[in-house]
């Protein structure tokens, strides 16, 4: 009776070869995988950013005159532009949280020309911090913010409470005119 053995000297380098080639399958799939995460893990922090930078970007805008910008500038700015763009190719799945975002901002820009044109006509709006409709829709958009932002770092693996940016204006510095 012949005894074929894997420890014999004839099966011994294709044993070694096919380890070899198992193990860089195995070390090839999860670089892969790392490579992977690191990039989303960027893109996230890329996402806040951006929705922290349009955050402050509101903020800025309050009690600002909105002639001299564009149409497109004021529709959709910088930051909310660049979270668009980065929630499309790398977090489709926070979709419905950002055209909850989009619409609190359409409401937002339309009440702030409502503003605007009293102003023009001589008329003096009380300033925006004391106005309930300002107000009520910058707490909307905030929770909007947190709901995007939380989802964010739940789909990179980070779980860390989100601080409103309010006035804090350095989140913009890169994105403001």
């Amino acid at each position: 009776m012949d005894d074929i053995s894997l420890l014999q000297p004839a099966w011994l380098p294709l044993c070694l070869v096919l380890a070899l080639f198992l193990s860089m399958g195995v070390w090839g799939w999860i670089a892969r995988r790392a490579s992977a995460a690191a990039r989303l893990r960027a893109a996230g922090y890329r996402l806040i950013a951006a929705l922290q930078a349009y955050s402050a970007w509101v903020e800025l805008q309050r009690d600002e005159p909105l002639e001299g910008r564009t149409p497109e500038e004021l529709s959709l700015p910088e930051p909310l532009r660049l979270a668009l763009s980065i929630k499309e190719s790398s977090f489709p799945q926070l979709a419905p949280a950002m055209v909850q975002l989009l619409l609190s901002h359409s409401r937002l820009m339309e009440m702030l020309w409502r503003r605007q044109l009293l102003r023009l006509s001589g008329a003096a709006p009380p300033p925006v911090y004391r106005d309930p409709r300002y107000l009520s829709l910058r707490d909307w958009q905030e929770r909007i913010l947190e709901q995007l932002i939380t989802g964010c770092r739940q789909q990179i693996g980070e779980d860390q409470p989100w601080r409103p940016t309010g006035s804090d204006f350095a989140f913009s510095s890169g994105f403001v005119h």
